[in-house]
């Protein structure tokens, strides 16, 4: 028997360590014992060290029988399969860990009591996690956006490439990947082009106030009617061209027309190239504003003066 005493506070306590305490923490920690466990699961240990050094190997085998079946069966709806497949793969995960453990013979009861334990503070550590868990399966569930549709969304713009269990992966027109967790696009306005093929082009142009109006809107009905079979779609809805305000220093037109699907940009490019050449044929003037400097020198000052006067470009 160890006695041992120490202080705390003004009071002496004793602690008695038996024999018998000694004797059970040897026992435990054996050599011998040690060794003969090692023997006894070398194999499993060796599985499962195996599966720790090829994991990434091992779920990629897995996710690529998974992907090609979900292709089979799943071929017309990919926003879907992407999904489920994300999904998937963190199964994948969890049950490679679980079998880890298993063969290292820990207890897993332990881990599940520890987890229940501290469940409240796990709920809100991970509550953005499970926000965006279920913001994708809304997504595929209701499918207001899907794979392929042209989206927008605060300041982006591109083509949703694939809906997966957190988030979705979108590709604007400089081919850069943007990556939006589901929650947010479930609870913010998303604006989904793609549900129409043909977009309306609103653009806004100045001309000079001696300028013929109808000579205006027939040039730019004309610019329009070159491109009717590739860029604008004007079969069943005529464009409308009308002067929409009387500015300060211009007569400002504006165009709204319905562009082809996958067009939209170079249809805006082509009219504003193409009413800067025709106008300049024709001798319409494209007005813009002149700032005058006028210098007091007694006072020092410096007077900005607008001129709303027309000036053309040319």
């Amino acid at each position: 028997m160890i006695r041992k005493e120490f202080f705390m506070g003004n009071y002496l306590l004793t602690k008695v360590v038996t024999n018998e305490n000694f004797s059970q923490f040897s026992n435990y920690f054996n050599l011998d014992r040690i060794f003969r466990y090692v023997q006894e699961h070398s194999i499993r240990a060796i599985i499962a060290l195996l599966i720790i050094i090829f994991f990434s190997k091992i779920r990629n085998l897995f996710k690529l029988i998974f992907e090609k079946i979900f292709k089979n069966f799943l071929a017309n709806t990919p926003a879907i399969a992407s999904f489920l497949l994300s999904m998937i793969s963190v199964v994948i995960d969890l049950v490679l860990i679980l079998v880890i453990f298993k063969l290292l013979g820990i207890n897993l009861s332990g881990i599940t009591a520890m987890v229940g334990a501290f469940s409240l503070v796990l709920g809100f550590a991970f509550k953005d996690i499970l926000a965006n868990f279920f913001g994708g399966l809304i997504l595929l569930t209701f499918c207001p956006i899907k794979a392929e549709d042209v989206i927008k969304y605060n300041d982006f713009e591109g083509v949703v490439k694939k809906i997966e269990i957190f988030y979705t992966t979108l590709v604007d027109f400089q081919n850069s990947e943007i990556i939006i967790p589901n929650a947010r696009l479930i609870s913010n306005e998303v604006v989904n082009v793609k549900d129409n093929a043909h977009r309306r082009l609103i653009l806004q142009v100045g001309v000079g106030y001696d300028s013929d109006i109808k000579q205006v809107k027939d040039t730019i009905r004309e610019i329009i009617e070159k491109r009717r079979d590739d860029l604008f779609f004007i079969d069943d809805t005529d464009p409308v061209i009308g002067m929409y305000e009387i500015g300060a220093s211009s007569l400002i037109f504006e165009i709204r027309v319905f562009v082809r699907e996958k067009k939209f940009m170079f249809a805006r490019y082509y009219l504003n190239e193409a009413m800067k050449t025709e106008f300049d044929k024709l001798g319409i003037d494209l007005p813009f504003d002149i700032t005058h400097l006028e210098i007091d020198q007694k006072l020092n000052q410096i007077k900005v003066v607008q001129d709303t006067t027309q000036t053309s470009d040319k």
